[in-house]
């Protein structure tokens, strides 16, 4: 895990300064993005947190002793739209999206354990609301951190086919209850990072975002490193 965020924080800031360096356009008079309306996009690499809480009951749930492994980590993307009050401060909503998991599960006795053929399965996202302050520092460099609340969906699933009258028909079973997690969760977020502005209305830059429900029946923290681009209107 740490290997990788760390990799991506690599290449993400070192395409910052690729860039950057490339486009040479440096330019004193920059004092911050322009007022008015943004969008931004964002690619990275994630980590849910989420391997556990459901794997321990699911298998509980389904009568499975073998036991199974679902990596919760993996590619995330973000799209935000935001308002740029002034170069220091501003409001943005955002939805993300984490890498769907799927295991397909085939009947096996080996070591004599009983597997049922079916398909496990974990679909998360978030929606959320954030503030935006920034600090520029000189060579178009800004620095920022956002605050807001985060809403999780979290969707684990286990799926199978069944012969129905002479059909062979998809039954889903729903695994919130089971594993003792909230479909959907309002939580804390938080986020860093840092821009490079290749001209007022265009910037690249790289973030760590943290999510960090609390309460009963949580999903698992989300920690997401990403590199992206966003483009001010003004």
């Amino acid at each position: 895990m740490l290997k990788k965020v760390f990799a991506t924080a690599v290449l993400s800031v070192s395409a910052l300064g690729t860039m950057a360096a490339s486009a040479n356009i440096y330019d004193p008079t920059i004092s911050g993005p322009v007022s008015g309306p943004y969008i931004t996009g964002q690619f990275g690499y994630a980590n849910t947190h989420m391997g556990n809480k459901v794997l321990v009951e699911a298998n509980s749930a389904l009568g499975i002793d073998h036991p199974l492994s679902l990596s919760t980590d993996g590619p995330a993307a973000r799209v935000g739209v935001g308002y740029q009050i002034n170069p220091v401060l501003g409001v943005e909503f955002g939805f993300t999206q984490f890498d769907r998991k799927k295991l397909v599960v085939d009947k096996s006795d080996s070591s004599h354990h009983i597997v049922p053929v079916g398909t496990l399965s974990l679909n998360q996202n978030a929606l959320d609301l954030l503030v935006k302050g920034s600090f520029q520092f000189p060579s178009n460099i800004s620095v920022y951190g956002k605050i807001g609340v985060a809403y999780l969906t979290t969707l684990p699933r286990w799926q199978h086919t069944e012969d129905f009258e002479g059909k062979t028909v998809p039954v889903t079973f729903d695994l919130n209850d089971f594993a003792g997690i909230a479909k959907h969760k309002i939580a804390p977020e938080a986020v860093v990072g840092v821009e490079y502005l290749l001209t007022p209305n265009v910037a690249i830059g790289g973030s760590w975002t943290h999510i960090q429900p609390f309460g009963s029946h949580r999903p698992g923290t989300v920690d997401f490193v990403s590199g992206g681009v966003s483009y001010y209107f003004g």
